[in-house]
């Protein structure tokens, strides 16, 4: 086996899983814990595929050797952008996972976080 058998098989593998879960999530109502854990989840994973990116940002070029200079710039700018999203994410998660922890600290009394909600599904369609 080679390493990018290895490498292929192992993303391979965390889709599995990451799909795995939302399944799950998505055919019940998840209690206040595994919504804690979802998020944290989320957040970690997130900072994992950023830390990916940027590994393949940075091996981009050797792995290109350059055989097409405007293909590895457009690869690694858009790598840069993706990079990006990958390390917001997680930071905008932070208050919700933290807002999580305090009820599930405290489950008798009321969250008191007023910030903006999200519309859901049907509120996005036209």
């Amino acid at each position: 086996m080679t390493d990018i058998d290895t490498v292929h098989e192992r993303l391979e593998q965390a889709h599995d899983h990451l799909a795995a879960a939302e399944k799950c999530l998505a055919t019940r109502t998840p209690g206040p814990v595994e919504l804690h854990a979802a998020v944290d989840a989320a957040m970690r994973i997130g900072t994992a595929l950023a830390d990916l990116v940027a590994t393949v940002m940075h091996q981009a070029p050797a792995a290109l050797d350059h055989r097409s200079d405007a293909v590895l710039t457009e690869l690694v700018a858009d790598l840069r952008a993706m990079h990006g999203c990958l390390t917001t994410g997680p930071l905008l998660l932070a208050p919700a996972r933290d807002d999580l922890r305090q009820l599930l600290a405290h489950p008798h009394t009321t969250a008191q976080h007023e910030g903006p909600t999200m519309p859901d599904d049907g509120d996005l369609r036209p």
